[in-house]
């Protein structure tokens, strides 16, 4: 039995039974790969490879290789206004995703590329949730955070110069 066989209750109740002895791995899965396996399930209005083609996509098109949420929003829904909390939630559920797609397909981790509107930068806690994320999903993150996340974007902007088509 493949682990996208498993129904989310039992998906949910390996998770908590890791949760609870403070185990990452001794069953038939991985704690990583109960989590990988509830990202991709994750409800989202959007298609999680054409968001990771999206992103690429803008990146490579803005001026300092960055995007924000409103930036991946717009590309999306062109005609609708950004309005807050509503708009938020459907990008930052198409974003984490991405994250579990990036992982299961050995990419870089390109929400790195996903910033701040004001700052055009990701703040200390977005870099810090990241860092925490990917550890949970198995990835070799190191032990400085800021390193991780540098090596993501370079990575990262290293794919989008190129065809983003090859996903």
């Amino acid at each position: 039995m493949s682990i996208a066989d498993l129904t989310d209750k039992q998906l949910k109740t390996l998770q908590a039974n890791y949760d609870s002895k403070g185990l990452k791995e001794g069953g038939k899965y991985k704690l990583s790969e109960v989590l990988v396996e509830l990202l991709r399930r994750r409800p989202s209005k959007l298609d999680t490879v054409e968001v990771v083609q999206a992103i690429l996509k803008l990146a490579r098109e803005s001026s300092d290789n960055r995007l924000t949420y409103k930036d991946l929003w717009h590309h999306f829904y062109p005609d609708q206004e950004w309005s807050g909390h509503g708009t938020q939630t459907v990008v930052k559920n198409a974003l984490a995703r991405v994250i579990g797609y990036c992982v299961s397909n050995s990419l870089p981790i390109i929400t790195t590329l996903v910033v701040q509107g004001q700052t055009r930068r990701l703040s200390d806690l977005a870099i810090t949730n990241i860092y925490k994320e990917c550890m949970e999903l198995g990835l070799d993150v190191g032990e400085n955070p800021k390193h991780f996340v540098e090596v993501q974007i370079q990575s990262s902007l290293s794919l989008a110069s190129r065809d983003s088509m090859i996903l």
